[in-house]
Order: structure tokens, then sequence, then C-alpha cells
């Protein structure tokens, strides 16, 4: 089965996502600024040890769960302390933001082997809907969960961190 792909750096670079989505629970429409958290604290994250985006959240909107960051959508007002207080810029300001949106992967689409939306929008191509085959010789790709494959430098694995 062919799966999500996101280029995380060419994701990035766009000053604004315009891509498009049809997951239907969320206002904005965008279920991209979810998985560019995802990504952010999964694959980016250094782990600093006194992890200070915690410590600077005044509304302990943010844990550590098995070393990841997880941030509570209900206790978050998107104040980006966490943001200011990263150390190393991982924390992106307009990945936190107040109205959560959602991402489903559209694992429907998927399984009837048909083109999500977003991946059909997107104008750099950061997102496209690929086969595992397809970019197997390409650097940095990692794995997150069944459905979402990511190509990003994974901090971790430099520091020889195991999560």
């Amino acid at each position: 089965m062919k799966k999500l792909y996101i280029d995380y750096e060419k994701c990035q670079s766009c000053p604004v996502c315009i891509i498009e989505c049809r997951y239907p629970y969320h206002p904005d429409n965008n279920g991209i600024k979810y998985l560019q958290e995802l990504i952010s604290f999964e694959f980016i994250c250094r782990r600093c040890k006194d992890h200070p985006c915690v410590n600077a959240c005044v509304y302990n909107a943010l844990r550590r769960e098995n070393e990841i960051i997880v941030r509570s959508k209900v206790r978050c007002v998107s104040c980006k302390s966490c943001a200011m207080a990263c150390p190393f810029g991982t924390i992106f300001y307009d990945s936190i933001p107040y109205i959560v949106s959602n991402c489903d992967f559209c694992i429907e689409n998927m399984e009837k082997e048909q083109i999500p939306l977003c991946a059909q929008s997107c104008p750099k191509g950061a997102i496209k809907y690929v086969a595992e085959e397809e970019i197997k010789d390409e650097k940095y790709i990692e794995k997150l969960g069944q459905h979402l494959i990511i190509k990003t430098f994974n901090w971790l694995k430099f520091q020889e961190i195991k999560k």
C-alpha cells in the first residue's frame, strides 16, 4: 500500500502553506500543521536534558512521554513560549497553532489507491503519495506510524540517542 510522504525541509521552506485538505473536522482545513508538529517533536527535537520548552510553558501544555515532547491541545493557548525557549529553534512558531488541525492520513483514499488532496495540491512537491520501493534509495527516510514516511535529518540517530 502506498503511503503519505513528506519532505520536511521542502515543506518548511514554503512561506505560506496553501495545500488543500479533505479532513472535515478542523476549521482551517489544513492537517499539514499537525503533521509538521509530529515530525518536529519526533525527529527534529534535540531532547535537551533540562527541556526548556516544557519548563517555559506556563500552562503546562507540554510534557515528555518516552522522551518525546507532546503538546496538550486543550491547555495550549499558542503563546509560543516553548518556541522562544527552544535553544535549537526546532519548535517553529507556525507549528504551534491555537486552532488545532488534525490529519487522518486519508487512509480511506490510500486503501482505494486514490491520491490524497494534500499531495495533489502541494505546489513544491513536498507531499507525495508513494510506495516505499519508490524512495528506498533516498537518504534520511524515516517512518512515522503505518501511514507516513518522512524525509528529514534525524538528530536522534546523529547523536546516537535511542528513543
